[in-house]
């Protein structure tokens, strides 16, 4: 039978040579396609020298979460810190979690992606827009880092948490192993998953699933996966593929419902390291709050509320545990595969978290527990572990990924990358690599069960930190000196200091953008005093807010134009924002418009009787540029006397001081 095969065979490739000669078909194709009939060598391309990237981003991991003691407990994670450049100056500048990825992935600071908020539709989110839909209304989810990565013959895989808010159950351009986890559940978890199916298909894990478990257990059936894909490569003569992995746990971020046992995975971590206690730093309960802005001042802890901190600190570290059970079976499959010494880890988290600490909880704030994140970065040219206090923003990130993995970089990118200094940390001095960095935040903060302002705006620098609140209220703290911010110092500067601060930080920001404005249709931020009769906004620009109107219309009695109402079209103008931000909130009072109505113009709404007006704001900056219109309804409780309700708020809030 081989006989007789070998013998057609040859026959064949003669015909087919014949022919050639005559110029009919295409003998030496058919030649060149049977290998061991070929008089030609196939040629065997070595596989990509390029390094495979691993970036493990952490959700609300404070860096005390992975400090040097903590590390102990962690095998897996201490394993790359023991080689590793420990970067301890790294801080996120929109601290918060949609924000936070969309600048990661563009390297591009939030005013920039136009990614704001998590969900524009909530009342937190004071009508401002963010979350995945509107990084797709951008056109970024076809211009992002892994896109670009991808492009650059880069085999993609994501893993974990993408956006926030909004996901279309679509795979998106940049990855082709695409293995998403949604919402806040740590068991019974909602996914998408090209795990069956190229476009990807929801499925949702069982209930006795634990979240973590299961992306460790997909995460190395994709390297297995590459591995056995890159062998094939090699083989056929192609250039084998290295690789960007891209994982997003959950941990430690709270779980949906507050229960903060659900983040932990019983079987293994229900009572593990059960005397762990948040480290007692001078920030946490901090015992003066008075240099503070009045917003962000809040009442010592109780002992129940110290406990319950201690918990979810505890919970946190568990969660924690679980991922790092996932990177020591990473770190062995690699090993196993051969492909370790030739791979990066950047591990780091999307912000930072506060538990205690000035007196708040969770993130948002530009302090140093919410902006910091951990940072370690290991790999082939690592020379020497070592720590390193330059000052970096996580959209550098971007720039850094890929200049280690040698695909170009966009022009755009605000980021800058560190690339020289993984390399060699000694090669730049620590307080002079780079400019300041943007903080910056619009949602508003929800601590003990009171709403806090969130917007401001301001810059980390190397040893000092700088925000103007929206407010107008301003916050200045020499590092140096004061590394836990305990004392505002901004009214010890000179005016002189003050005007640098002002013009670094318009400097930094500096995008060619027209205003924003926003108007709320129940006001969140409040003096509990003046609400419910007060219209409330935002607004933003690139320089200053010079001007704002509001157009107040009640359906039957028409416009209010400051004094009483009237037929015509009008607006009314306020003053009560600070003119020389960036950021700033806004107000008008509308008692005096509300004490012109009486109870027949009223209508009932959830068994009450309220008045129903609609709201129009427009802002401009200084050179005269205008916003977008911003609208919205707002019920304003019916009152015959909104002046005498405020006088008697007064005297309880007066009452509640004493």
């Amino acid at each position: 039978m081989k006989k007789h095969l070998l013998v057609t065979l040859l026959v064949f490739a003669a015909v087919g040579t014949c022919l050639w000669s005559f110029g009919i078909g295409a003998g030496p194709k058919l030649a060149s396609s049977i290998p061991f009939l070929s008089s030609t060598p196939v040629e065997i391309l070595p596989p990509d020298p390029r390094p495979n990237i691993i970036l493990i981003n952490l959700d609300d991991a404070d860096h005390t979460l992975l400090s040097d003691e903590m590390l102990q407990l962690y095998p897996g994670f201490n394993e790359l810190a023991k080689r590793s450049v420990s970067f301890t100056n790294l801080h996120v500048t929109t601290p918060f979690c949609g924000p936070s990825r969309a600048a990661l992935f563009r390297g591009q600071y939030a005013h920039r992606t136009g990614v704001r908020v998590n969900i524009p539709e909530s009342p937190l989110s004071l009508k401002f827009r963010g979350g995945y839909t509107e990084f797709q209304r951008q056109g970024h989810d076809h211009d992002e880092l892994g896109v670009w990565l991808k492009r650059g013959g880069y085999r993609t895989m994501m893993l974990g948490k993408y956006h926030h808010n909004g996901f279309d159950f679509k795979k998106p351009d940049g990855y082709d192993d695409f293995y998403v986890s949604n919402g806040g559940r740590y068991q019974g978890t909602y996914v998408f998953t090209t795990r069956e199916s190229p476009e990807g298909a929801p499925r949702r894990n069982g209930l006795d699933v634990y979240r973590t478990d299961q992306e460790s257990d997909d995460a190395i059936a994709l390297i297995r996966q590459h591995a056995t894909r890159r062998k094939l490569q090699t083989n056929s003569g192609e250039v084998a593929q290295p690789f960007f992995f891209y994982y997003a746990p959950l941990a430690p971020h709270r779980p949906s419902g507050l229960d903060f046992s659900k983040m932990v995975n019983d079987e293994k971590y229900k009572n593990w390291q059960p005397n762990l206690k948040i480290p007692r730093t001078p920030d946490f309960d901090e015992p003066d709050m008075l240099d503070k802005p009045s917003h962000r001042q809040s009442p010592p802890y109780s002992a129940e509320e110290l406990a319950t901190l201690h918990f979810e600190h505890q919970c946190r570290a568990r969660a924690v545990k679980s991922v790092d059970d996932f990177v020591q079976r990473m770190i062995k499959e690699l090993k196993a595969k051969g492909m370790y010494e030739n791979t990066w880890f950047m591990i780091t988290s999307d912000n930072g978290y506060q538990l205690g600490h000035h007196r708040l909880m969770s993130k948002l704030d530009p302090y140093r527990m919410s902006t910091t994140a951990p940072l370690f970065v290991s790999g082939p040219e690592v020379k020497e572990p070592c720590k390193a206090d330059h000052l970096l923003a996580h959209i550098d990130m971007c720039p850094t990924i890929l200049d280690l993995a040698k695909c170009p970089k966009p022009d755009f990118l605000d980021g800058k990358s560190f690339v020289d200094l993984v390399r060699d940390p000694k090669s730049h001095a620590e307080d002079s690599w780079r400019k300041p960095v943007v903080l910056e935040n619009w949602q508003v903060k929800r601590n003990r069960r009171i709403f806090l302002p969130g917007m401001y705006s301001g810059l980390r620098y190397h040893d000092k930190l700088y925000v103007e609140w929206c407010s107008g209220e301003r916050e200045y703290y020499d590092l140096a000196t004061d590394p836990y911010e305990l004392d505002n110092a901004y009214d010890s500067l000179s005016e002189s200091e003050k005007e640098e601060l002002r013009d670094d930080l318009f400097a930094a920001r500096s995008v060619k953008m027209d205003p924003i404005v926003t108007v709320m249709h129940r006001p969140i931020l409040t003096d509990h005093r003046k609400f419910p009769f007060c219209v409330r906004g935002m607004a933003e620009d690139d320089r200053c807010i010079k001007r704002i109107k509001v157009m107040i219309r009640h359906m039957q009695h028409g416009f209010w134009n400051g004094q009483s109402w009237q037929r015509s079209r009008t607006h009314v103008e306020t003053t009560d924002f600070p003119s020389d931000q960036q950021m700033v909130s806004w107000q008008y009072d509308i008692r005096q418009a509300v004490s012109h109505l009486t109870e027949k113009d009223s209508i009932v709404v959830d068994d009450r009787k309220v008045f129903r007006v609609v709201l129009q704001a427009f802002a401009w900056d200084g050179d005269g540029n205008q916003s977008e219109e911003a609208r919205t309804q707002m019920f304003v409780p019916f009152t015959t006397d909104p002046y005498e309700e405020n006088r008697t708020a007064d005297a309880k809030q007066t009452t509640a001081v004493r």
